[in-house]
């Protein structure tokens, strides 16, 4: 799976979408204007949107990472080398049991006997098979050096079979095999001494996408991934990611306004309502209705232009200051806290979009697409308790 996530044609249709709820919420009045222009569609050869950083850490254990061992990977030779089974050929063999007599010495079993503990099995077989070739009873394992490597294993990895730490890096040989590592190379603390496969392990883990990473992209590019290998991985459509947003979690509700952040006025009449609403209609950023502005902001954001959506934000902050400054009538409280709480939902969805676009625009497409359906059910309210206040006003 490449590490760039690929999600312009999804996000696109999103944004298309948020930008008419925007435009209708700033249009909305008791006039009921006519319809907003056409949106400016992106052309088709837009560049997709990328983001998210796919590199992690590896953790690169074996070897102590200090002035007294890191040696870049030196290669260990065994000073027990001769008694690996690849030298025992054309030595003195007493009793003829395959096991030179310099080895019998080193194991302690009799030169002059074959099967020294009498269990059916030669000296040299057992050694070789990875038995004690000193007890009969149950056919125990050997491992001379207790460090988790039989004696078959250690003569497989070229290891000292009396020396626990055969290259000296401070981690046993068995712990090192287990853990992907070469037991006769002292490693470096980062990863010299890595077996083929775990190198390769190590290095599909650097590049491969966190599903559970605080960055969204990455996050959806782990979902999607799945347990695949990377060399494996199918490669990322539209269609892959659209199925795997469809599973997002949306957040469109709406802040809390409190009755003590409103100007209530001291009357409520019919004409304290029609003052407020003239108020309100007046105080509407007009220039934010048009098609263009909305458009190059909010996509702009995801190729890292974030000048003309900050500064709609700063209009948006403008606005809410404006509506709190309106004296508002009793009746009139519902409709002013949801114009406000919708204001300040958008205000938040937004800066999200303008903070992630570029590094996390998985996360700027929630917000877009939080913005759309927020909006969408915010305008609906505000509509009704619009037209109730223009009944009341006459």
């Amino acid at each position: 799976m490449k590490k760039i996530i690929i999600i312009a044609l999804v996000a696109l249709a999103v944004l298309v979408a948020a930008l008419f709820a925007l435009r209708a919420f700033f249009r909305y009045s008791s006039e009921k204007e006519a319809a907003a222009d056409a949106l400016v569609e992106p052309s088709a050869e837009s560049a997709p949107l990328e983001g998210g950083s796919l590199i992690a850490d590896a953790d690169l254990f074996s070897g102590a990472e200090d002035a007294a061992v890191t040696t870049s990977g030196t290669l260990t030779v065994s000073s027990n080398y001769s008694l690996h089974p690849d030298n025992w050929a054309l030595k003195t063999d007493s009793d003829g049991d395959g096991l030179p007599d310099e080895v019998e010495t080193a194991y302690g079993t009799d030169s002059n006997r074959p099967d020294s503990d009498g269990d059916g099995y030669s000296d040299g077989d057992e050694i070789r098979g990875g038995y004690d070739p000193m007890k009969a009873d149950g056919n125990p394992r050997l491992d001379s050096d207790g460090d988790g490597l039989y004696e078959n294993d250690e003569f497989q990895w070229k290891t000292d079979p009396f020396k626990a730490d055969t290259d000296g890096d401070g981690f046993m040989d068995g712990q090192e095999v287990a853990g992907g590592y070469d037991p006769t190379i002292r490693g470096d603390g980062k990863g010299s001494d890595a077996l083929p496969l775990k190198k390769a392990a190590v290095a599909e883990a650097a590049i491969r996408p966190n599903p559970n990473s605080s960055n969204f992209t990455e996050g959806l590019a782990g979902v999607i991934l799945g347990d695949t290998p990377l060399s494996e991985a199918d490669p990322v459509t539209p269609e892959t990611i659209q199925r795997a947003l469809a599973a997002a979690k949306l957040d469109t509700t709406l802040p809390e306004v409190a009755t003590s952040e409103i100007a209530l006025s001291a009357t409520n009449t019919a004409a304290d309502i029609r003052a407020y609403l003239s108020a309100v209609d007046a105080a509407r950023p007009r220039d934010l209705l048009a098609a263009s502005v909305m458009t190059n902001a909010l996509l702009g954001a995801f190729y890292g232009r974030t000048t003309d959506i900050q500064r709609i934000i700063g209009q948006v902050n403008a606005y809410e200051q404006s509506l709190s400054s309106i004296e508002t009538p009793a009746t009139a409280l519902k409709h002013q806290k949801n114009l406000i709480a919708t204001v300040r939902f958008i205000n938040a969805r937004m800066s999200v979009i303008a903070a992630n676009g570029t590094s996390d625009p998985v996360k700027a497409y929630i917000a877009a697409k939080e913005l759309q359906e927020g909006l969408n059910d915010a305008l609906d309210v505000q509509e009704i308790l619009r037209t109730e206040l223009d009944k009341i006003s006459g």
